[in-house]
């Protein structure tokens, strides 16, 4: 309606009006001065101006502390990418170095000095970049039209008008300079390295000498228990502390990087409450909250064909309480009957949930950070004492000082036994016909809504996040996978000489590859170490700071996710170990011996 129509029917009907001004800004940039200028000029407190959200948080100006929460921790997430990059580049190069110990020497030899050699090892590496960035920068490129392709014509709803074949020109820049910029860090350390390298390596083609003594002591000691091939893996793994750094750092970056990102599914989940198990397809629900449904209806419902539960809430508004909490006068109780309580057991935060059952007199409430109730609180309703006994993450109805009883305790506290809202879950079954049924409930006082297309907007926004976190980590996983094969076949490709001596006085093939084995897992073994150490206490910082101080959700060990990472682990590295373990074998000894 107009204006002038507006104010004419509040005056007739005796209302006070509140009126709310909309602003848009010309250049996002304006946003966080003007808004300080605007509150000063007409005496407007922080809480009368509020923001569009989603709006100024994609652009980084809003004032939402959740928000910007996001961006410092993307921001450290994606340093944490940058490292492991860094990490992997420097470890292959760090092992390809070690390879060509000889041939740094022969450069001392003709008057190379230690700095052209830090300057050749750089543009070596710059040299990859005029191939791995364009290749890069193409796979990219694809991998992005094809998710957008997915998300248009798979997923539609909101990303139905999605733009396929588009072109990021920040994107690309971007990709070029985190490419340069990772390349170039991760050669500084190999490149002092083989500028360290002296001309009587020229000769000898080793660098470093390996620490010697104190081996058959050793080997006496774990002799009963360990195969000597295995020993000497463990050995080579372990004798350049640099290198097995680097490696270790590597895995364990990965691990962290999946524990960190897989965190992305619940705040995913947080984002979209209509995910809960008991989200409803249908609601018959009474005017203004009214409680204008009886608990037959409920019951005639659950008996049509194709529906699969019915629950039933009744909830009141701004009931006076007395409170052990001094600043609380008033609350909104709302009613779960038997199946609710049971779904409400996913999001239980903290406390017995069990006690709520029946008439207990035992209540829950929300957590919310600014939720004055907490667990163990006592509240007075109308003479009768219930106390707060559990804390759930998220309800059916607002969670403003709300508390949850169970349907029985809500009647004996209230006296009322109707309910304000009925909602109906479908099956695989359910029809027009079941519609039909179960709207023929909904009088003149109640409304029927039907939110099946809703609910299915809501899961394919969620399998849009799943896509972008599973797609992440898959990525990673390749990432991984690639540079252990490439480090295990570069150490391998190093030592061949030694293995050849190791075949001529009497090693057989089996040992060969028992002993590549044990190199390889003890990265993986000391890896993993590092990587659950580090990457579940900042899981549990990141899900704090991002979920359970939001949403309420609680952080629990992500146990099947560590086991499926120790298994893939243990793929990538046998897979690694496979190529270079089948080469030795299939080497003659003197073909070995020859290798440098």
């Amino acid at each position: 309606m107009t204006r002038n129509s507006f104010h004419a029917m509040m005056a007739a009907n005796g209302l006070e009006e509140h009126p709310s001004c909309f602003v848009q800004f010309q250049k996002v940039s304006d946003v966080s001065g003007a808004v300080s200028d605007i509150g000063r000029q007409y005496g407007l407190a922080d809480e009368d101006i509020s923001e569009n959200t989603a709006a100024l948080g994609f652009s980084g100006q809003s004032r939402n502390q959740s928000v910007n929460g996001i961006y410092q921790t993307a921001a450290v997430l994606f340093v944490l990418v940058l490292l492991a990059g860094i990490l992997m580049i420097s470890g292959s190069m760090n092992s390809n170095i070690s390879q060509r110990t000889k041939f740094f020497g022969m450069m001392r030899c003709i008057g190379a000095s230690r700095r052209q050699i830090v300057r050749f090892v750089r543009l070596e590496a710059l040299n990859w970049c005029k191939t791995a960035v364009p290749a890069g920068l193409i796979l990219g490129t694809l991998v992005s039209w094809g998710i957008c392709i997915y998300l248009r014509f798979g997923i539609g709803g909101e990303f139905a008008g999605m733009q396929i074949f588009a072109v990021s020109p920040v994107g690309l820049v971007s990709g070029v300079l985190v490419g340069v910029v990772t390349v170039l860090a991760a050669a500084q350390a190999p490149a002092k390295r083989a500028a360290r390298v002296s001309p009587v390596s020229a000769v000898s083609g080793n660098s470093e000498a390996m620490p010697q003594g104190r081996y058959a002591v050793r080997w006496k000691a774990v002799r009963k228990s360990v195969r000597i091939e295995r020993l000497l893996g463990i050995h080579h793994a372990t004798g350049s502390r640099k290198n097995w750094f680097l490696m270790t750092a590597s895995f364990a970056l990965t691990i962290i990087m999946v524990l960190c990102f897989s965190i992305g599914l619940d705040f995913g989940r947080g984002l979209i409450p209509s995910l809960k198990s008991w989200q409803p397809d249908l609601t018959l629900n009474g005017y203004g909250n009214a409680l204008a449904l009886g608990q037959n209806v409920k019951e005639e419902i659950s008996g049509i064909p194709g529906v699969k539960r019915v629950f039933g809430i009744s909830y009141l508004e701004h009931i006076p309480v007395t409170s052990s909490r001094p600043e609380v006068h008033e609350i909104n109780l709302e009613s779960y009957d038997e199946n609710l309580l049971k779904s409400a057991e996913d999001v239980r935060f903290e406390g017995n949930l069990s006690e709520i059952y029946g008439d207990s007199g035992k209540v829950m409430t929300v957590y919310d950070k600014d939720n004055p109730l907490k667990v163990g609180d006592k509240i007075q309703i109308a003479g009768k004492e219930v106390e707060i006994t559990c804390s759930v993450s998220s309800s059916l109805f607002p969670s403003e000082l709300l508390v949850i009883s169970s349907q029985e305790t809500f009647e004996r506290l209230t006296g009322e036994k109707g309910l304000t809202m009925i909602g109906v879950q479908l099956d695989e079954e359910a029809d027009e016909e079941t519609i039909r049924q179960v709207s023929s409930f909904a009088a003149s006082d109640v409304i029927f809504s039907d939110g099946r297309a809703a609910n299915k907007e809501s899961n394919t926004s969620y399998l849009m996040i799943q896509v972008g976190v599973y797609g992440f980590l898959a990525i990673i996983g390749m990432v991984t996978l690639f540079y252990i094969m490439n480090s295990i076949s570069i150490s391998v490709a190093a030592r061949t000489k030694q293995y050849g001596v190791m075949r001529a006085v009497g090693m057989d093939g089996g040992q060969l590859v028992r002993m590549i084995c044990a190199e390889a897992f003890t990265y993986a073994v000391s890896g993993l170490a590092a990587g659950c150490g580090i990457g579940l206490p900042i899981s549990y910082f990141l899900y704090n700071r991002l979920i359970t101080r939001h949403f309420g959700m609680v952080w629990y060990p992500p146990v099947a996710l560590l086991c499926l990472i120790a298994v893939f682990v243990a793929v990538c590295v046998a897979a690694a170990v496979y190529a270079p373990a089948k080469r030795l074998r299939e080497m003659a000894v003197t073909d070995t011996m020859n290798e440098w």
